[in-house]
């Protein structure tokens, strides 16, 4: 009889396990908190996982999280957020700007980013104006005798 009690304990846990961990369909918005634009491209992903996804051109995105989840949602120049799912299935966003900004870099030819005041050598700038003329077809032919400095 005891050995009857156990299997049957067993059987339901077994049963009941997937019950308690189901995924959830949830779905939402993206926004920006100061004009309240869709932001197209957020990273929404699950924490600790490689399961995520991102926003289309409306700001909207889906994904099946399991309901114990949480979600990260990250942008470019945004502060991320972290959002715990439970039993929601709508979770709209509206992402604040971050105060920090991106310091000048310098690729060498050998592919390396370094500081520009880190090199022991002189350095040309291309300007994006530069890169905008849209009188060559090439962008090799754009930037050959026409860097910032010589213009």
């Amino acid at each position: 009889m005891k050995n009857t009690l156990l299997y049957c304990w067993l059987l339901v846990l077994l049963f009941a396990r997937p019950a308690l961990a189901q995924d959830v369909t949830v779905s939402g918005r993206v926004t920006a908190s100061e004009d309240g634009l869709a932001l197209p491209g957020v990273s929404v992903q699950v924490k600790g996982t490689t399961r995520g996804t991102t926003t289309d051109a409306n700001g909207r995105y889906q994904i099946n999280v399991p309901t114990t989840a949480r979600l990260i949602f990250s942008f470019i120049g945004y502060t991320s957020q972290d959002v715990a799912v439970g039993s929601q299935s709508t979770i709209n966003i509206a992402l604040v700007s971050g105060s920090q900004s991106l310091d000048e870099i310098v690729v060498t030819a050998q592919g390396i980013e370094r500081d520009k005041r880190s090199l022991g050598y002189a350095t040309q700038e291309v300007g994006g104006n530069i890169l905008a003329q849209r009188s060559e077809p090439n962008l090799l032919n754009a930037l050959q005798g026409k860097l910032a400095g010589s213009v």
